[in-house]
């Protein structure tokens, strides 16, 4: 009797975590498949939009709107982002709650013209319910278009120096992957030009 007792304790607390396990969501980051060789046409990687969202852990999201337009250009290396120059101060941190009413205030749509989004993580796996909501705010808009793809080193930096209260200074930043051009991070002087004399 004590035998199928505790059989049943033990398999009604087996079912009540597969049960949990399926109410988890995530999302996954897929990496870009390069073995693929029909494809004839490779794009640009699409690092950042008009609208740029970090998700950093399950619960914490920040947002940022700085974004670099490039209609062509020379010597530019674009497996490698564009350097924003953010700072913590460029971050916004949005509520869950709020996050709706934000969407609605901030994204407008540009008529005919694509509107970027930029959806970021330090992580190939998203638990961050932000992530939800923001597709499916997204999804009845066919002009956006978006991307999920793992932070660069400035958001990383950035957003660390913002989360823990922490100065942020690029120039003593360890950059291993870089970015599309290089930058100089050596000098604070700026030059100034004298106006041509007539």
């Amino acid at each position: 009797m004590n035998n199928k007792f505790a059989l049943i304790i033990v398999i009604g607390f087996l079912l009540s975590c597969s049960n949990n396990n399926k109410d988890e969501e995530y999302f996954v980051i897929k990496n870009p498949d390069t073995s693929n060789t029909k494809v004839i046409l490779e794009l640009p990687r699409f690092f950042y939009g008009h609208h740029n969202f970090i998700l950093t852990n399950s619960s914490q999201l920040f947002y940022y709107n700085n974004y670099i337009f490039y209609s062509c250009g020379t010597g530019l290396d674009l497996t490698k982002p564009p350097y924003l120059h953010l700072t913590p101060d460029s971050l916004i941190e949005i509520k869950e709650d709020d996050l709706v009413d934000f969407l609605k205030d901030k994204i407008y749509l540009n008529g005919h013209l694509k509107t970027p989004i930029s959806i970021s993580s330090p992580t190939d796996t998203i638990r961050n319910k932000a992530l939800k909501i923001i597709v499916d705010f997204i999804k009845p808009h066919k002009a956006i278009v978006y991307t999920i793809r793992k932070w660069t080193e400035e958001e990383k930096y950035v957003t660390f120096c913002k989360i823990t209260n922490r100065k942020y200074d690029p120039k003593k930043m360890n950059w291993k992957i870089g970015f599309d051009q290089e930058e100089s991070f050596a000098s604070d002087s700026i030059i100034f030009f004298s106006p041509l004399e007539k």
